[in-house]
């Protein structure tokens, strides 16, 4: 097994060409019902999306697997910020602003990508201001699927002054944390393939330290929001669906389960399936070590191995694989 100095830090797990490339052609995107119950939830909170003077910032970003849906219906944001720390990632998303605009019919939308972390969003928005005296601030704030790589204390310090009522922000801001869970297959015998003799077998040891979050169905995270600070400083509300209904009642945290339209389902052929398993980080970990000289010359590499035991279980190519994710959300707000 690999220590946790074995594994790259943060920055460097979405760098590579192969993975960054992957993950902007294969990871999935959020379905409408999941930006209609956060649009629903902070309009309920007198929270104008696109308030004068506001922004919508997608931290974390990608390559806008959740950014580009945030200008659609229904949130409709018209102006956005997505950040990540990976130059590759900004670059794949600024690649696809173009065909994004045509697609949205909307000229007043605005789409903004920066390379940076959590820290340099403030400066960000100041850089995006037209007016010295009117201080751009976010209506929302978004991470989708990267919470769990970031230093929580860190980001909620840095976030709770761009979100909390003040007399230029006088309805405040929401923080909305969104993940899904591990793939659920439609047979046991892909579930094994995917999940245990890949995921867990072959790759087990090259995950960071936060991909446990997900495992354990962000169990731990409403705890690191609310701790982050002084306590209570963050009202919490978490929605899941059905199948995340096992993560259980937490003390402070507003939790319910909602409809099981929040998920994401994909059918795909097997290159698809493949590729959305080469953009997994832990992925890029095994073949940085194994061009490091730390992988047996002898072993196989472990996404063709188990692209060849999906084909002989599913027979053909072009057979399409279903897949589901369901998706967790959380929405913070500053008290």
């Amino acid at each position: 097994m690999s220590s946790a100095a074995d594994i790259p830090a943060t920055k460097t797990l979405f760098t590579s060409h192969l993975v960054t490339s992957n993950y902007a052609l294969y990871r999935p995107t959020y379905p409408p019902e999941m930006y209609a119950l956060i649009k629903n939830e902070v309009e309920a909170q007198g929270i104008h999306i696109n308030r004068e003077n506001s922004i919508v910032v997608d931290m974390a970003c990608g390559s806008g697997q959740a950014t580009f849906g945030l200008a659609k219906p229904p949130m409709n944001a018209n102006r956005i910020l997505g950040t990540d720390i990976s130059p590759q990632q900004i670059q794949h998303a600024r690649a696809k602003v173009e065909d994004e605009l045509k697609k949205l019919g909307r000229p007043e939308v605005k789409f903004h990508f920066e390379v940076g972390s959590v820290e340099d969003i403030p400066a960000q928005l100041r850089a995006l201001q037209t007016s010295d005296d009117q201080p751009l601030l976010p209506s929302i704030v978004t991470v989708a699927q990267a919470f769990h790589w970031l230093e929580v204390p860190k980001a909620m310090s840095v976030l709770y002054p761009l979100l909390q009522k003040t007399d230029a922000h006088p309805t405040g801001g929401a923080f909305a944390v969104i993940f899904y869970g591990s793939p659920f297959f439609e047979t046991p015998a892909l579930q094994k393939i995917v999940m245990e003799d890949l995921y867990n077998a072959r790759l087990g040891n090259c995950w960071g330290a936060g991909r446990s979050h997900i495992d354990d169905e962000y169990r731990q995270m409403a705890e690191l929001i609310r701790s982050a600070q002084e306590p209570d400083a963050w009202e919490v509300h978490r929605f899941d669906p059905p199948e995340m209904a096992s993560a259980g009642e937490q003390s402070n945290v507003h939790r319910r389960v909602v409809d099981p339209s929040l998920r994401i389902v994909r059918e795909m052929p097997l290159d698809g399936l493949i590729g959305y398993l080469s953009s997994w980080s832990a992925y890029g970990v095994w073949q940085k070590k194994k061009a490091d000289g730390l992988v047996d010359v002898s072993e196989s590499d472990p996404i063709e191995e188990c692209r060849q035991k999906l084909l002989k279980e599913v027979g053909s190519p072009d057979a399409l694989i279903k897949v589901t994710y369901p998706i967790g959300l959380f929405l913070c707000y500053p008290k």
